[in-house]
């Protein structure tokens, strides 16, 4: 500032209100907190704190942009979708001709290995289907898959096996 300035107008005042060479009316704690306040916009000031504040907003605009990835899905591939209606009705025919030809009990055939495991541990246990369910699934190889299954047989007894199901020409078949 120059003189003129100064004759025109007073100084500004300081931090915590105080003006230049004004004396302390506030205190040493006030000052010293003020000093302390404004310590993060010093270290901002710094060439250190600008390049922490471009990576706080490149993490900030990065995390933001995959946040919005995983909000918007994208939608399933072509080998995802299930099969076509000419497909599905092919192995339920190919299916039910197994089942009316063949004499065998435990050789069922059908579309899900669970359904499959479920039909067949049903029979050997003697209980109704609705009392079998398929606990999980686990891929042995492309054509071959395990089930847990547990059929519920009256008086506590609950019995669980594995199922070994293989996928066949006409569909999924007890091993």
């Amino acid at each position: 500032m120059n003189a003129h300035a100064t004759a025109v107008r007073r100084a500004r005042p300081g931090v915590a209100g105080l003006a230049p060479g004004a004396g302390e009316p506030l205190g040493p704690g006030i000052r010293a907190a003020a000093q302390l306040l404004l310590v993060p916009v010093r270290v901002l000031a710094s060439p250190l704190g600008r390049r922490l504040t471009a990576v706080a907003v490149l993490m900030v605009v990065l995390g933001s942009i995959v946040s919005s990835l995983y909000d918007n899905a994208d939608a399933p591939g072509a080998r995802s979708l299930p099969a076509a209606r000419s497909g599905a009705a092919t192995v339920e025919r190919t299916s039910a001709l197994h089942k009316a030809t063949s004499g065998a009990v435990a050789r069922q055939v059908g579309r899900r290995p669970e359904e499959v495991a479920a039909d067949w541990f049903a029979r050997t246990q003697h209980v109704a289907r609705d009392r079998v369910e398929a606990l999980q699934q686990q891929r042995v190889g492309a054509r071959e898959a395990r089930v847990l299954v547990m059929a519920d047989a009256g008086a506590g007894r609950m019995p669980t096996a594995y199922v070994t199901v293989k996928l066949g020409k006409s569909g999924w078949a007890v091993a």
